[in-house]
């Protein structure tokens, strides 16, 4: 089963759910919400766009020019943290002002006390950034296990 990924409006987190279409298919997502959030409770919003779920996968088709943007530019500003060029406190105001609607994510990464935890998470949200972005481009499939497992393997090695 395919699980869609969704960002909670209020608290930030990102978490999935189950195939919500059932089976296979393709589904274009525009303005969709879920719910509830496993951290607080409240609703979150499904990344706008077009999905192929088939099986365990779950593939980004297509998105707004404007996500896509977005993501690139989110993506910059992580890596900026982590190769020191940014504090986090000023990637959290840069995200707040030029992003609003992921700056309750970057709150969560910044309030974690731990630097190397926190290292940790920006490069496993990069990590699925990239394979969301570039899942556009050529036949990839995301899978979440596989993203933990290749940022754990990254950090292991620095």
């Amino acid at each position: 089963m395919a699980y869609v990924p969704v960002i909670c409006d209020n608290c930030g987190t990102l978490f999935a759910v189950s195939n919500i279409i059932g089976g296979t298919g393709i589904a274009t997502f525009a303005g969709s919400t879920v719910g509830p959030c496993p951290v607080c409770g409240k609703s979150g919003r499904i990344p706008d766009g077009t999905y192929e779920f088939a099986h365990d996968t779950l593939k980004l088709l297509q998105g707004p020019q404007r996500t896509k943007d977005e993501l690139r530019r989110f993506a910059q500003i992580l890596r900026n943290v982590v190769e020191g060029d940014t504090s986090i406190e000023q990637a959290q105001t840069t995200i707040r002002h030029e992003m609003p609607e992921l700056a309750a994510l970057a709150e969560e990464v910044a309030k974690t006390r731990n630097a190397q935890l926190r290292m940790f998470w920006i490069k496993v949200i990069l990590t699925a950034v990239s394979l969301l972005l570039a899942s556009q481009n050529v036949n990839i499939q995301i899978d979440v296990h596989d993203v933990i497992n290749s940022t754990i393997e990254q950090q292991v090695q620095h």
